[in-house]
């Protein structure tokens, strides 16, 4: 399943599939959820349903998959802006190698999933996510970076969009319960849920998760100045920033987070909500079969 974008590799794709005698079919999506109800319906009989883009498109063709029962596996070809998702399957970045990773003596894993119901003044959704999910300020800066489109790079869209949004964020007072016991209250900058160590095209903000432990890592920074956190910044490239005082590093199997103001939300970097009041996360253990790399 292959957005508009990753049309013109399809050619090269499938001289590749072909060469190697592998029984295929290509769909290409034609707008926003169309790669869910796609996956939804080839996985019922496919073996792998292959997500051939970016993060966004590995997100719709997961909960595609998950909303379907699980039966197919799901594959990635990283041809997107950030393909955090392909990190954590430590695929490689050519195009032809991930292919072989793929149809040659493939490996996979049972991965966690995870699950966002979301409480708005307005009603309640209920979101799967694969890789990662954020609440507040990583979630206004990916909204942000998602209509970055004419700057060019992996990472510095998304750092761009940090460094706009910083201006204008104003620390919103929060309540994090997990694993039903209160385990922070105040002012804060983000929290972050999950299943793979990278983020926003390279940001580590988790970097000690795993796919298939039945617990999402969580990231939570407090609030600080804006000088402290520009000077933070560079260290979630890296992953050091888990040692600093104003981060809170732990994992949980659930969470429960609520605020006074509204609060964005983000999955898979996908946008999901600017007004959410009550944001609750669960971990669903070993359901997704995912085809890794060696």
């Amino acid at each position: 399943l292959f957005r508009s974008y990753a049309a013109k590799q399809r050619r090269r794709i499938e001289s590749v599939l072909q060469k190697h005698e592998v029984s295929y079919t290509f769909v290409e999506t034609i707008s926003p959820g169309h790669a869910e109800e796609l996956a939804f319906r080839y996985g019922e009989s496919a073996d792998v349903v292959v997500a051939i883009g970016g993060d966004g498109t590995v997100h719709e063709v997961g909960c595609g998959l998950i909303k379907g029962g699980c039966k197919a596996a799901l594959g990635v070809l990283p041809l997107g802006t950030g393909n955090d998702y392909a990190k954590m399957l430590k695929l490689p970045k050519k195009l032809e190698p991930a292919i072989l990773a793929l149809i040659q003596t493939p490996v996979s894993v049972m991965a966690d999933f995870g699950r966002l119901t979301i409480q708005e003044n307005v009603g309640k959704k209920v979101v799967d996510f694969i890789n990662q999910a954020g609440i507040g300020f990583e979630a206004q800066a990916a909204h942000l970076a998602s209509r970055l489109k004419m700057i060019p790079g992996k990472t510095l869209p998304y750092l761009v969009a940090v460094l706009r949004t910083l201006r204008k964020w104003r620390f919103p007072s929060v309540k994090i319960w997990l694993d039903e016991h209160l385990y922070y209250e105040g002012r804060f900058i983000l929290v972050d849920f999950a299943n793979g160590f990278c983020t926003g095209g390279g940001f580590k903000l988790t970097p000690h998760a795993l796919l298939d432990d039945g617990f999402l890592e969580v990231c939570i920074f407090e609030e600080a100045s804006i000088p402290r956190i520009l000077r933070v910044l560079p260290k979630t490239l890296t992953g050091e920033h888990i040692h600093l005082p104003e981060v809170h590093m732990t994992r949980t199997r659930n969470a429960r987070v609520t605020s006074q103001i509204p609060l964005p939300v983000h999955a898979d970097g996908e946008m999901l909500s600017l007004e959410a009041m009550v944001v609750e996360v669960e971990i669903f253990k070993n359901c997704l079969k995912v085809i890794t790399a060696k």
